[in-house]
């Protein structure tokens, strides 16, 4: 079995849109947009979370 790793690039990548899809759904249930603080904060809690998570691919590039 071969394992992929993914890079920086990929991972910012996936930070963003799962950060997108976070402040669509706010935008959904609560009509309005969200800060350009909430919007920082929110990133970063997306980055820490995937950073705990001890990915090897995250090892790797050295998070």
């Amino acid at each position: 079995m071969e394992h992929r790793y993914f890079s920086m690039k990929e991972f910012k990548a996936f930070v963003v849109e799962a950060t997108g899809q976070v402040k669509l759904r706010w935008l959904g249930l609560s009509g309005d947009v969200p800060s350009d603080t909430d919007s920082a904060e929110l990133q970063r809690l997306v980055e820490e979370f995937f950073r705990q998570r001890k990915h090897r691919s995250l090892r790797k590039h050295g998070f």
